[in-house]
C-alpha cells in the first residue's frame, strides 16, 4: 500500500477529517514511522501506528475493537 492507497482507506474509515503521516528519520520514543488517524481541530489524532501502512491500519482496527478505548467509535 503506498500514501495515497492509505489515505483513500483512511478516508472511507473515518471520512474528510482522516489523515495519514510518515515520518522519517529520528522518532520519538515508542513512536512508528508510519501513522494512521484523522484531524481532531488542529490536532493530528493517530489512531494506529506501525513498521507499514497495514501494520498502522491493523493497530488502528485493534484501538475501535477496545469498548474501553476513550477513542473507540461508539457503537464501534
Amino acid at each position: 500500500m503506498n500514501e495515497r492507497e492509505a489515505l483513500e482507506q483512511a478516508r472511507r474509515l473515518w471520512g474528510k477529517e482522516a489523515h495519514v503521516r510518515y515520518c522519517q528519520g529520528q522518532l520519538p520514543q515508542g513512536a512508528q514511522p508510519y501513522a494512521v488517524g484523522r484531524w481532531i481541530g488542529r490536532s493530528f489524532q493517530a489512531l494506529g501506528q506501525g513498521d507499514s501502512w497495514e501494520a498502522a491500519f491493523q493497530a488502528a482496527e485493534s484501538l475501535f475493537k477496545n469498548p474501553g478505548s476513550p477513542t473507540a467509535k461508539p457503537g464501534g
